[in-house]
């Protein structure tokens, strides 16, 4: 099974969630081969990320694959204090498309939340945006 967290449409394929209770009701632990988080992780507040990126990862069986996608403050504010983008341009982006942020994070918040049985694959950054995926080894 591919899992889709997010508010857009995913391609064809990919079971969508657009939450953490029917995610959790709908997947069994170490059902999904594949899951994959747009702009999920910032939905939830700082605090809850621990147990959110737990409960996503306990989702993955052995040899899937979990991927985030989300903004990563560091590089927006990077970008602000460079003053490489015009402030109404960054504000469009962070409130506008990212539908209920509550949270900012980065990265390395989730690459240092992943348990050790995942194994990190891929770690890419955007203008704004980072891309996490990594598998699980046991």
């Amino acid at each position: 099974m591919k899992v889709y967290l997010g508010d857009s449409d995913p391609d064809a394929g990919w079971e969508h969630f657009s939450n953490l209770p029917n995610l959790a009701k709908k997947v069994l632990d170490a059902e999904a081969t594949e899951v994959y988080c747009k702009y999920f992780l910032s939905k939830y507040s700082y605090q809850d990320l621990p147990k959110v990126i737990d409960l996503l990862v306990s989702k993955v069986r052995r040899g899937g694959k979990i991927r985030f996608f989300d903004l990563d403050f560091d590089m927006v504010a990077r970008q602000i204090f460079r003053e490489e983008q015009p402030i109404d341009l960054v504000n469009s982006h962070i409130f506008r498309d990212t539908k209920g942020l509550n949270s900012l994070i980065n990265l390395e918040t989730v690459r240092t939340a992943l348990p050790s049985n995942f194994k990190i694959t891929t770690m890419n950054y955007g203008s704004d945006t980072f891309t996490l995926e990594a598998e699980r080894i046991q």
